[in-house]
């Protein structure tokens, strides 16, 4: 048994940007997370009530399918090479992830439109 079960999760250079491959366009085909990490999260969840998930992506995520069920949610963006001490600390306690995200997160995909 874990007291907490932490799971990064999340969007690289490859899943959107600059760097998708000439031709495939420069959207994402969904704003779910990639299929193996909806099952990470979901196994999580199924194993233990104390999960928190930390996204990291530099573009909106529906997280609709764990929402209700994570105790924590945590947007990182692409946090760079402290990203990780920076997620220490707020976990820890020592200091409140607060502020102003630079965009709305949709909760469903209604919400987006």
């Amino acid at each position: 048994d874990a007291d907490l079960v932490l799971i990064d999760v999340g969007l690289n250079h490859t899943h959107e940007g600059e760097y998708i491959p000439p031709n495939a366009g420069g959207d994402r085909p969904s704003l779910l997370l990639p299929l193996h990490e909806q099952k990470l999260v979901a196994d999580a969840l199924s194993v233990s009530s104390n999960v928190v998930v930390a996204i990291t992506s530099g573009a909106n995520i529906l997280v609709e399918e764990f929402a209700d069920k994570a105790k924590a949610i945590l947007w990182l963006g692409y946090p760079g090479a402290m990203g990780g001490m920076a997620l220490a600390e707020i976990l820890a306690g020592e200091v409140n992830p607060s502020g102003r995200m630079p965009s709305a997160t949709p909760k469903t995909p209604a919400d987006w439109v």
